[in-house]
This record gives structure tokens, C-alpha cells and sequence, in this order.
């Protein structure tokens, strides 16, 4: 994951588990006020899918490095269902490039290991035309700009019961799907709490309801970091 920028967590679901959440939480899917199908904050299957036990045992590993290790913070999330696109153009290879948020370097990489992207698709991943998301291989570690050609592209190919782990910080673009089936892209962020990360003001929907509910401190702590609910009068 240091070296690429990526990695593939393996068997966090049963396969079969896999189809029934999707099913299910298809059936909560709105479409928002830009036009894009998406799911509410308030359904409980919004925060499914980081419940899963060996995702958070990863993370902290992923997001710090010996000696410090400390437990990853719930940072923000997006998730977007496109309709398939059989007839669209093949894709310039140089478009749709981008890195979420700051695109160069301006000192030490370290901080570059921050922050980490956890994306989910519920489907196998075979092909380009399944509709992945595409890589600049160590681009993370790079000022070189892909839109010249520099570097060397990879998509993630998990299947439906794995999940990608990748820095934002590297250079990546989504390609459409162009099979049956729509488009699923679920993507959180999670970052070390002590480490640069802003304290949330709310935890909205299905995740503040879970953080209400439970009594494990370990399970508030990955969900809200060092939130702290609003005093009342």
C-alpha cells in the first residue's frame, strides 16, 4: 500500500451477504437535488459496510506507522449509484484525472499517509468495463502529473466482499460501467485522531444514532474521533 498507493482487503463479507445488503440498500437510494442517485445519511446501510471487524483492525495500521500506532477516526464518506453506460466513447487517457484535495507535494510525504480511502463497489470487479476506479501507480509519493503521460495506470479489481484501501493523495479517475448492473461507489475516510484531524461538530443519520446507542468506547472513538455531543442547557 506504501509503495502503490493501494491495496486490496480481502474477505471483509460473505459473498452472499454481499447481494442481500445490495438489494436491500437499493431500496433506500434517493435521487439528491443535483440529480445523482444516492443513498440518505439516515439509513442504517450507510454505516454497514465499516462495521466490518478486520476493517478496523487494518486501519490503524494503514493510516500511522510504528511507534505511533492509534485508532483510525470516521472522517467523511461519499457514496454515488450510476446508471450503466453501455454506449459511452472509450475514454481519453488523459481526462478525468484528479487527487482529492491538495494536488502537489509541499514537504515532507509523511503527511500524505493521513489520510486513507476506503472504497466499496458490492460487485466483482473483472474488467474495465465493470466500471472501476483507475490509479496512477505511486503517485502518492509524486509530483508527476499523469495528464503527460507519466506513471503507470492500474485499476482496482477487488470482488464484492473486498473492500480498496488507497491514499487520496495519489492521482485516480473513474471509468464508467459499461455492463449490466449500475455503477455502486461507496467511499469513506479515515485519518489517526491525533494527527491533524478536525473534531466533529455532528454526526449525522444512521452514524450519530450508532454512536448514541452504543456503550463501547473503542466504537465511539472510530466513529466520531474526539466528538462531543452538544451540551444541553
Amino acid at each position: 500500500m506504501r509503495t502503490k498507493g493501494f491495496t486490496i482487503l480481502q474477505d471483509l463479507f460473505e459473498p452472499g451477504s454481499v447481494d442481500v445488503y445490495r438489494e436491500e440498500m437499493q431500496k433506500d437510494v434517493i435521487t439528491n437535488e443535483q440529480g445523482y442517485l444516492t443513498l440518505p445519511t439516515e439509513s442504517d446501510h450507510s454505516i454497514a459496510p465499516i462495521l466490518a471487524p478486520r476493517l478496523r483492525q487494518f486501519l490503524p495500521h494503514a493510516t500511522s506507522r510504528p511507534p505511533l500506532l492509534c485508532h483510525a477516526s470516521y472522517l467523511n464518506e461519499f457514496w454515488s449509484i450510476e446508471k450503466n453506460r453501455p454506449d459511452t466513447p472509450e475514454i481519453d487517457p488523459h481526462a478525468g484525472w484528479h487527487k482529492d484535495g491538495r494536488h502537489f507535494i509541499e514537504g515532507p510525504v509523511e503527511p500524505y499517509f493521513e489520510l486513507v480511502s476506503t472504497t466499496f463497489y458490492f460487485r466483482d470487479i473483472d474488467d474495465d468495463a465493470d466500471g472501476p476506479t483507475q490509479i496512477v501507480i505511486g503517485s502518492h509519493l509524486t509530483n508527476n502529473n499523469p495528464y503527460y503521460g507519466d506513471g503507470r495506470v492500474e485499476s482496482f479489481k477487488p470482488r464484492k466482499q473486498d473492500a480498496v484501501l488507497w491514499f487520496a493523495k495519489t492521482w485516480h479517475r473513474a471509468l464508467p460501467r459499461r455492463k449490466e448492473g449500475n455503477r455502486i461507489f461507496f467511499l469513506y475516510r479515515f485519518c489517526p485522531p491525533l494527527v491533524g484531524n478536525e473534531i466533529p461538530r455532528e454526526l449525522p443519520g444512521a452514524r450519530g444514532r450508532l454512536w448514541e446507542e452504543t456503550d463501547d468506547p473503542a466504537l465511539k472513538f472510530y466513529l466520531g474521533g474526539l466528538y462531543q455531543p452538544p451540551r444541553t442547557s
